[in-house]
């Protein structure tokens, strides 16, 4: 097999976005207010944002002198919901999780086509993160962050 290179940071963004935005679940409590990295100074209603968590350098593994074989990061997805109740988000949530790691959450495994290149991506929860007060966009949100262990092979 011969491995072409690949930007995993963008790779996982793209497989979070298109899993994410295509689910029904998902898209009935946040519509597309799906955003990579920082959600934008506009938003007014209850979103999701999602960006890479680390840790630096990721997680890649390499069999003595053959090609990258993996590379794992962790990735945070945020969900925000206008005001001060952060179980309001719940139902997002765990749309999200059903999604990304499956209704028995033992993790997920699946092809993932990105442009001219194949890779399976493995998909398990790690648990929630804190939320820096300074992320959020102005007025009074309610934010919660799940992170996600996420791995990419490529094909």
């Amino acid at each position: 097999m011969t491995v072409a290179p690949f930007v995993a940071h963008n790779v996982v963004q793209r497989w979070i976005n298109t899993v994410l935005r295509n689910d029904p679940a998902v898209v009935a409590e946040v519509g597309t207010n799906i955003y990579p990295n920082l959600s934008p100074r506009t938003v007014t209603g209850r979103h999701l944002a999602h960006a890479f968590g680390g840790p630096n350098g990721g997680r890649v593994a390499r069999p003595m002198r053959a090609a990258l074989s993996q590379s794992g990061v962790f990735w945070d997805i945020t969900a925000w919901e206008p005001g001060y109740s952060q179980q309001a988000l719940d139902p997002v949530l765990e749309a999200v999780m059903a999604q990304l790691v499956g209704l028995d959450l033992r993790g997920t495994t699946r092809p993932f086509v990105d442009g001219d290149r194949t890779f399976g991506v493995d998909c398990d929860y790690v648990g929630p993160e804190v939320v820096p007060i300074d992320a959020a966009p102005e007025g009074v949100w309610a934010p919660v962050r799940e992170r996600y262990a996420v791995t990419l092979r490529p094909r």
